[in-house]
């Protein structure tokens, strides 16, 4: 079943059952499809950890990617499939390089790569979807967000380093801020694109 329709049927439902009102429908339709996404999103990034054997590397990875990348912003997919997929890809390679070579990167190669990446993200951020800009007061708010999460995210793996969690998890959890570094690269190339 396709994401809009199964979206369709839940808020025709709400609609059936009273629940919301008919003039209400487009923002439920949309929050639904959101809901729905982020849902298959966060399942098969799991279901990707557990079958390399990573199920808490999975979650620490989103628990430091998902709230910096709702706030920094970066390079979005037109649609929910291409963006699905675009995750699935970029979670999959990381999960396979931490898994295949997480004993062969030297900490000081990555603690060089999350330095440029947190100097990256500050500099950037946020970097706002073409389909829904940001005012001025909005772009000061998510910067402002953005910084707050980058220094809870810093710390945590200043930390981690300190009480020498595994490599592995410790690498996914960098690996979330460099993932959203090149977002923003990418997100940023594209609105000077446009320009």
């Amino acid at each position: 079943m396709k994401l809009p329709v199964l979206a369709e049927k839940l808020a025709d439902k709400a609609i059936m059952s009273g629940a919301i009102a008919e003039d209400e429908r487009e923002l439920y339709l949309y929050a639904y499809q959101a809901l729905i996404a982020q849902a298959m999103s966060w399942t098969s990034l799991i279901l990707i950890g557990a079958m390399f054997h990573s199920f808490w590397g999975a979650l620490i990875y989103m628990i430091f990617f998902i709230p910096l990348r709702t706030f920094a912003g970066g390079f979005h997919q037109n649609n929910y499939m291409r963006c699905y997929l675009t995750s699935l890809i970029i979670f999959l390679l990381v999960v396979v390089v931490v898994a295949y070579a997480a004993e062969a990167i030297p900490m000081w190669a990555a603690c060089v790569l999350f330095a440029a990446s947190v100097f990256t993200i500050f500099q950037l951020a946020p970097v706002a979807d073409p389909n829904k800009p940001l005012d001025q007061h909005e772009k000061t708010k998510y910067k402002k967000m953005t910084q707050m999460i980058l220094a809870i995210e810093t710390a945590a793996v200043v930390l981690s380093v300190i009480i020498n969690i595994p490599m592995r998890l410790l690498l996914l959890a960098m690996a979330a801020p460099l993932t959203v570094a090149i977002l923003l690269l990418l997100g940023q190339k594209e609105e000077n694109d446009k320009c």
